[in-house]
């Protein structure tokens, strides 16, 4: 249900997740239950429109925030441009 895999043993990298996966594979669930307590997401709003299911209207991406935000799950956004590479000041911040 998501492209994921750990990054030692506290930091799972994933890439975006689609809000019907989140219900069919019980992700908020799974992510309690691995002690997930926060979602840095990179991705852009309304970005991927045309990619899988596509975005959600209400949030602008392809999940609902408050999916996670309901379980106690921290979402925070740094908006990063697709296949791009920030700059060192956006890094930092």
């Amino acid at each position: 249900g998501l492209h994921s895999n750990w990054v030692g043993d506290s930091v799972l990298a994933m890439a975006r997740p689609w809000q019907s996966n989140i219900v069919k594979y019980g992700l908020v669930d799974a992510f309690v239950k691995e002690n997930i307590g926060m979602v840095l997401n990179l991705q852009e709003l309304g970005e991927h429109e045309n990619c899988g299911p596509g975005i959600l209207a209400s949030s602008g991406f392809s999940y609902d925030p408050d999916s996670f935000m309901s379980a106690r799950i921290g979402v925070y956004n740094f908006a990063w441009r697709d296949m791009g590479v920030p700059d060192l000041d956006k890094m930092m911040d």
